[in-house]
């Protein structure tokens, strides 16, 4: 799973349900990237941009800070800072991260009004027994969809495997070997799977008594 995913992830598990899109004002000199079209978080309807600036991480930061007004919250997460503001309209969270002494990226993500039926939560796939859902997340790019699923449970990491293995081949994927890019550290188990219509990664990593396992498909056949 990339960085800007895990991002993400760590993004969305910030937001709350939220009410409606909002402005941000941008930086000097910014430069505004669309972050996927179609997003859902957890049902939700999102709206996600990149915003790259040729300022500090801590000035990025101050900027965000002052732009969101009232009832701001800031969190530290390793060199990552999260920007957060909750109000009537929804919640507004933004992740800074220094790209140079001079550079630095914000990943804002904002609700947007909510259009159609969202997606099944867990894209057609059935969870372990005694699990939980952590984050559900849709976008696409480019005309390519990208899915991401996480949830937690008390299994081992054997019976995780198997489930996922079974449901994957339920639907056309089979357990492949897993390319370089789908190495992850620290985690306790990477899957691998392909079929006709595109590929999964599955990470399953520890947490104190509990597994948490991450699923990033790639126009897969989940629904």
């Amino acid at each position: 799973m990339s960085r800007t995913r895990i991002a993400l992830a760590l993004l969305l598990a910030l937001l709350p349900v939220l009410a409606r899109a909002q402005v941000v004002p941008l930086p000097r000199d910014a430069h505004l990237e669309r972050m996927g079209e179609n997003a859902y978080f957890n049902g939700i309807p999102v709206q996600i941009e990149r915003v790259t600036a040729p300022i500090s991480q801590q000035s990025m930061v101050d900027h965000y800070r002052e732009a969101l007004g009232d009832r701001v919250r800031v969190v530290e997460h390793g060199k990552d800072v999260f920007v957060s503001h909750l109000d009537e309209n929804g919640m507004i969270t933004v992740r800074v991260v220094a790209q140079g002494p001079i550079a630095s990226e914000a990943l804002v993500m904002k609700s947007t009004p909510p259009t159609g039926n969202p997606p099944n939560l867990t894209f057609g796939l059935l969870l372990p027994a005694g699990s939980r859902m952590l984050t559900s997340m849709q976008s696409t790019d480019h005309g390519v969809t990208a899915k991401t699923l996480a949830f937690a449970n008390d299994n081992t990491v054997n019976a995780i495997e198997a489930h996922l293995v079974r449901q994957f081949a339920e639907r056309g994927m089979q357990r492949a070997i897993a390319p370089a890019r789908a190495a992850v550290p620290n985690a306790a188990r990477v899957i691998y799977f392909r079929g006709p219509a595109g590929d999964a990664f599955a990470t399953i990593t520890e947490s104190g008594a509990e597994r948490v396992t991450i699923i990033n498909l790639t126009d897969g056949q989940l629904r």
